[in-house]
């Protein structure tokens, strides 16, 4: 049976024609060398910038407990109660002492008065005019004295009553009611959720570019990247890590972040060139990663080693060179390696 080469080779022609004009519709992009940052991340830990305990600062009983161990707690808010029958009665002793004192210098300011006109007259001796100036000055003290005693007399009996220092939440209580406390004793420990910060430790090695980011982040769980208001350095290393310590504060009204939380924290190192290639033409199948090269017969698997994301971009470390075309879509390119046109096939059969 003698063949038509001539036909068949046009046929061939025409199919492989038709299969390059399908795969060259395919999006496509070049592998190219980019400047890029290294994004170093590390480890930090949320904290609290308020987070202290409240003790007494007077001696009583406790009486009254209005918050437990987690509740949210508002600024001004009243804790816990001691009894004050000893501050409140100290308080108005020191009051009646002040309108005693406040009497005795307006009987002493008469007097000096008095005094005076007679000693212009000079009906009257110097050592009487001394007597009643010197009376007037120590009533004057007196009431100085005793208007210091009562503000301390009042502010004993404000300390009966803890208040919240700013909004937050319990951590832990110390007493029970019913407990005598002394001075120093400590009754509560809570934190403020209002204004938080993250606790890193750089290595060494990142300090100096850490230093000089601007662009350093907190990266949290959900995607979100928050930008810190400031950075503070601690000036010592720290010798068993080689690494030094960093505070970033946080802004304030930070939903779903809370104290003992782990994030990471992005800054930018070192910018060099990186071959990079879309990320879209990656196609990772179990143990493999490949790209879908176009070439002058059509796309072709080529299995590649990628290191670091970059935004949209992914740094290949082996597989690809500068230059070289990438297909967007490895799935169509696959789809259509496996089911070429049917000119194609049809040459085939």
């Amino acid at each position: 049976m003698k063949r038509n080469y001539p036909f068949v080779l046009a046929s061939v022609l025409l199919a492989c024609s038709g299969f390059l004009t399908v795969s060259a519709a395919l999006p496509t992009s070049q592998v190219e060398y980019q400047t890029i940052a290294d994004e170093i991340r590390l480890d930090g830990v949320v904290e609290a910038v308020k987070q202290s305990t409240a003790s007494a600062q007077t001696t009583g009983q406790v009486i009254e407990i209005n918050y437990d161990v987690h509740d949210f707690v508002e600024r001004d808010a009243v804790i816990l109660r001691l009894t004050d029958k000893k501050q409140r009665a100290a308080r108005d002793e020191a009051a009646a002492s002040l309108k005693e004192a406040e009497t005795r210098l307006q009987e002493a300011q008469r007097e000096l008065v008095r005094i005076q006109g007679i000693f212009a007259r000079k009906l009257t001796s110097q050592a009487q005019m001394d007597a009643a100036s010197a009376a007037f000055s120590a009533a004057k003290a007196r009431v100085e004295a005793s208007r210091a005693n009562l503000v301390q007399a009042q502010e004993q009996l404000d300390f009966t009553t803890i208040e919240a220092p700013w909004s937050g939440i319990l951590l832990e209580r110390h007493i029970e009611v019913g407990e005598a406390v002394s001075v120093g004793q400590p009754l509560m420990t809570g934190l403020s959720l209002e204004e938080l910060r993250v606790d890193v430790s750089v290595p060494q090695r990142f300090f100096s570019a850490f230093r000089q980011s601007d662009a350093v982040t907190v990266d949290l769980d959900s995607g979100e990247k928050i930008q810190p208001e400031s950075k503070v350095f601690f000036p010592q290393a720290i010798a068993r890590s080689a690494s030094f310590r960093v505070r970033l504060n946080l802004p304030a009204g930070i939903d779903d972040l809370f104290p003992g939380m782990f994030v990471k924290v992005t800054f930018a190192g070192e910018s060099k060139p990186r071959l990079v290639v879309d990320s879209a033409a990656i196609l990772q199948r179990s143990e493999l990663t490949a790209v879908y090269v176009q070439t002058d017969s059509g796309p072709r698997l080529r299995q590649v080693k990628v290191g670091r994301e970059y935004g949209n971009k992914t740094e290949v470390i082996a597989g690809l060179q500068s230059g070289e075309t990438v297909i967007l879509n490895p799935v169509a390119a696959g789809i259509l390696l496996k089911n070429p046109p049917a000119s194609e096939r049809e040459v085939h059969e």
